[in-house]
């Protein structure tokens, strides 16, 4: 939990928020011993803003309405001086109460389609329909997503593993700690839309990770099967501990992630996808009062580290099979052809048993120890 904070009003920066009516502020006030607010850990006021040297959200989020603002992460001095980091944050407090989801999406820079989703979701949505609270990050790696890096240029940490954060560490951990507090923790399902970035290329599928907590495991695949993708994906606990997945689950949240696309390019068919996927989530959670659009889905699963190809040296990769087709242990997935030398023999590479071909890199240059494929069995509900 958060350390007692003296929060300020007047930290609030009015210039950063929208005053439309629906996104109407308090005014801030002058200062003065009434504008000090003595919080808590149990107090839900450290959500606000925080003092001048901490991180501050410019929006009350315990407001009704929709409020459009942004999350500030405090950046070591440097040439320019004193600096923010800012990630764009949309909170919406709907007229009827319900449960509280949050979306996140752009946690790698290389990832469009869940920030194109989400920016979407933020203009589109209302609190007049709304049963709930809906907590919306479309651009959690900001910097990266503007300069086409998967990592936080920042510091060069990929943010899916500075999970839960620190709150005095590198400008990653900063973010993934304000974030856990502010946005994972009040919430009791997490939806983290990812897709396969320059890397991989994905079968849109949505997926939950396998989960020895069954009440939590079901009701985390219920809402990804009402997700509605074509696929729905059973995938293994991350071996890693500081990661997004693994703190929602160690926080015991609901958690449903996608994999949408490929090669850092966003297509009209995922974004349909991913835009009625979390519509649908809403309205099975009763935060939407619609009919869910149905959608077949196959479910399938990666049961372990098995189901993963890697390189076995530098070289060019041609991938061989389609995305979603059927691979076979005896037939090729793919080759690898050294670049360096025309008198050496290209290497196939096989598949590890007979099963569909979840992800592949779309083809070009690996290194040894690379991720090639990803596999999955197709199995039954």
């Amino acid at each position: 939990m958060l350390p007692t904070q003296k929060l300020y009003k007047a930290d609030i920066d009015l210039a950063d928020a929208d005053k439309s009516p629906d996104h109407a502020l308090d005014s801030a006030t002058s200062s003065s011993t009434d504008n000090v607010l003595n919080t808590s850990p149990d107090n839900t006021a450290h959500s606000r803003y925080w003092d001048s040297d901490c991180a501050k959200l410019n929006i009350d989020i315990n407001q009704p309405g929709k409020h459009h603002g942004h999350l500030s992460i405090p950046l070591p001095a440097n040439k320019m001086g004193l600096a923010q980091h800012r990630i764009p944050v949309c909170v919406i407090n709907g007229h009827q109460t319900g449960p509280t989801v949050t979306f996140i999406a752009g946690v790698h820079g290389d990832e469009h389609e869940g920030s194109l989703t989400l920016h979407r979701l933020a203009r589109e949505l209302n609190a007049e329909s709304l049963h709930g609270t809906i907590y919306l990050l479309p651009a959690v790696n900001i910097k990266g997503l503007q300069t086409a890096q998967r990592c936080n240029p920042l510091d060069q940490h990929n943010i899916d593993y500075a999970f839960p954060g620190i709150q005095a560490g590198t400008p990653s951990e900063r973010l993934a700690f304000e974030i856990t507090q502010r946005f994972i923790q009040p919430a009791e399902l997490i939806v983290d839309l990812r897709e396969g970035g320059s890397n991989l290329q994905f079968i849109p599928s949505a997926a939950v990770r396998f989960n020895t907590d069954k009440l939590l495991a079901k009701s985390s695949e219920e809402c990804m099967i009402a997700f509605g993708a074509p696929n729905s994906l059973r995938l293994p606990t991350s071996a890693s501990d500081n990661c997004l997945q693994a703190t929602v689950n160690a926080m015991q949240k609901q958690y449903v992630q996608t994999e949408l696309g490929c090669g850092a390019v966003s297509s009209v068919r995922s974004l349909t996808i991913a835009h009625s996927g979390c519509l649908n989530v809403l309205r099975h959670k009763g935060m939407l009062k619609q009919e869910l659009e149905l959608a077949s889905t196959r479910l399938l699963e990666v049961r372990d580290n098995t189901y993963y190809v890697y390189a076995t040296a530098d070289s060019l990769y041609e991938p061989r099979v389609h995305p979603g087709e059927n691979v076979w242990s005896q037939e090729p997935m793919g080759i690898l052809t050294p670049i360096n030398d025309t008198g050496k023999n290209s290497t196939p590479v096989h598949s590890s048993r007979d099963a569909c071909l979840l992800a592949t890199h779309p083809g070009g240059y690996v290194h040894e120890g690379q991720l090639l494929a990803i596999l999955a069995e197709e199995v039954q509900a």
